[in-house]
């Protein structure tokens, strides 16, 4: 059990006196980020976080989406973070399409799809510890099977570990007749100086172990890589940031009218504008704004895009095709016929993007078919309002869900300004904050606050834990919780007790009661809020109205209280349902019902 205090000492005593000069680089960078994005936060914890950040990239994940993959806690099976990547841009969580084994999300997905999985093990120490591998390689071999029963990993594995590698099982399931391509990058990142790393045989025949475990349990066109990392190592990959600023090329003289520009692009150097430099992969975030995820090539418009594309017959593309919208915060001139764009972003044009890239990866798309047009529109705005109408515009003749474009609506932008102004920050889109100097513990994202008000505001706390997608896919349940007439300061005293009770389950206190981070935290909450309020019924809690009755300071008592009511609750609960696993119960609704009924009393 790691005590916040404990662990502080422990890696402050691991650090060595006298420091490599990548070890006082890899120091420096490490302290300006824990003292800008998480103050509060203990030393290992933080550094889990660091390195989640870091080892994840260049796939763009967002804050939010790094948090979400921290595993964390006792009995962790020797790792501190486990992400799921499709196609090199979407993170996968235990509610997308593709894990939960959605008919259609299946259909469109293309055959060979990409899955990038990244394990990662760090540890604050100067010093090399070959046990994390062996304990990682026995935790893999246990979890990575798809028929594997989650039942008895219970018994040595925390429910978020169980969960993360859940995701990776359930999707490998549900792809099997799409013969994904599965890429492993198992990271153990350290402190310490590299050449202890490297040279030491004891850490390369665990490493190479560890590899070997992995590939077993995978399909012949897996790939698995172990990286260990040290100080060096790190440092060179901190140093490596994914660009901000690219380079449109045009075909011919185009269209200027103000900050914005209008012309041809051939699609061979659209192809280098959208992806990363190796020519091979995607950029990371150069799709994070577009309200629409990629259909696949299977889904009828996209499949005649690509007939287009890998057949030389028929008019010129661009004829057939609506083109592209990039929005920039700034263009400059790149004479003679380019544009230098900052921060650009596709935000209409997503399924022609993923299928030319694919069709040209795949080699079925002809020369003379690469040097022919593509119209793209550029559109250089900095004003939120503008951006949202420009997304909000350009997609709203596609078939897509009005949910996809609630982050453009003016409540949500309502609910940003009113954070603001309380030191909180409200991220409407992924990397809003990016780059800004905002506190990482402080920003909030979309999904985040619509789970924090299902199991608060509406009492649904298995809703919360199980379906976090579900408020923005409901129109008459988005409707309750982010109406026009609710109290924005109702939203941020969600956010606040969300806070309370994380910070009271991490504590030495909590884990002794019942340590389950994952599974209580939304359980807890509504709990301490029925309490407080003395409200024992979702009807009764009328959070819109009774949110200010809430302390500013956290009643650890109460939030105690609760917690023991909810563990005795579990126990009695798995007692006679002893085949159900945690993860079933706690997103079941047995489970809620008995728990509001104890903390009433009756």
């Amino acid at each position: 059990m790691r005590g916040p205090v404990d662990s502080n000492l422990e890696a402050e005593r691991a650090v060595p006196q006298s420091q490599t000069p990548d070890q006082a680089v890899l120091k420096s960078a490490f302290d300006a980020y824990r003292a800008q994005e998480m103050p509060d936060e203990t030393l290992g914890g933080a550094f889990e976080q660091f390195c989640g950040q870091e080892l994840t990239k260049q796939f763009g994940l967002s804050a939010g989406e790094v948090k979400k993959g921290i595993i964390g806690g006792s009995r962790d099976g020797g790792m501190d973070g486990f992400y799921v990547v499709i196609n090199e841009s979407e993170v996968l969580d235990i509610d997308s399409p593709l894990v939960l084994g959605d008919k259609k999300a299946l259909q469109s997905l293309a055959q060979n799809a990409i899955v990038d999985v990244v394990v990662i093990q760090s540890k604050w120490t100067g010093s090399w510890q070959s046990d994390p591998l062996t304990r990682m390689r026995d935790t893999l071999e246990k979890t990575i099977p798809f028929e594997s029963d989650e039942k008895p990993l219970e018994l040595t594995l925390n429910s978020a570990m169980i969960e993360r590698t859940g995701i990776f099982r359930r999707l490998y399931e549900n792809t099997l007749t799409k013969f994904a391509r599965f890429r492993f990058h198992i990271y153990y990142a350290t402190n310490g100086p590299d050449e202890n790393l490297v040279d030491n045989h004891d850490a390369e025949s665990k490493r190479k172990s560890l590899e070997d475990a992995v590939k077993k349990l995978l399909p012949a066109n897996a790939t698995v890589e172990v990286r260990l990392l040290g100080a060096k190592a790190m440092c060179e990959i901190i140093a490596t940031t994914p660009a901000t600023t690219s380079t449109l090329k045009f075909n011919g003289p185009f269209i200027r009218d103000d900050k914005s520009f209008v012309g041809l692009v051939l699609l061979r150097d659209y192809l280098t504008f959208i992806r990363q430099e190796n020519g091979q992969e995607l950029r990371p975030n150069i799709f994070e704004s577009n309200v629409r995820d990629y259909a696949g090539s299977k889904v009828q418009v996209n499949a005649a895009i690509r007939g287009t594309l890998t057949t030389e017959e028929g008019p010129t593309f661009w004829w057939l095709n609506n083109g592209v919208t990039v929005l920039c915060d700034a263009a400059q001139d790149a004479p003679p016929l380019s544009v230098s764009l900052t921060n650009p972003l596709v935000v209409n044009g997503l399924q022609t993007s993923n299928v030319l890239h694919e069709a040209a990866r795949a080699g079925d798309v002809s020369d003379a078919r690469l040097d022919q047009g593509l119209l793209v529109r550029i559109i250089t705005s900095a004003d939120e309002a503008v951006r949202d109408g420009v997304i909000a515009s350009t997609n709203r003749q596609n078939s897509i869900q009005p949910a996809q474009l609630h982050a453009t609506e003016k409540q949500h932008r309502d609910i940003e300004a009113y954070f603001e102004t309380q030191g909180w920050y409200y991220e409407r889109r992924k990397h809003q904050y990016r780059g800004t100097g905002k506190p990482g513990g402080r920003l909030v994202a979309m999904t985040e606050l619509s789970q924090f008000m299902i199991a608060i505001a509406l009492a649904r706390p298995d809703d919360a834990r199980a379906r976090p997608q579900s408020v923005l896919n409901d129109d008459k349940l988005y409707t309750t919780i982010f109406g026009d007439g609710v109290d924005r300061d109702s939203y941020l005293a969600a956010v606040k007790v969300m806070a309370q009770v994380d910070t009271y389950l991490r504590s030495d206190e909590a884990e002794k009661i019942f340590d389950d981070f994952t599974n209580a935290r939304f359980y807890v909450a509504v709990g301490y809020v029925m309490k407080t309020l003395n409200a024992y019924a979702p009807d009764k809690i009328r959070w819109d109205k009774n949110h200010h009755r809430m302390p500013k300071a956290r009643n650890t008592a109460r939030l105690a209280s609760v917690l023991v009511s909810l563990k005795a609750v579990y126990d009695t609960y798995q007692a006679e349902n002893p085949e159900s696993t945690k993860d079933q119960v706690f997103k079941g609704r047995a489970l809620k019902s008995a728990f509001f009924t104890a903390l009433s009393g009756k």
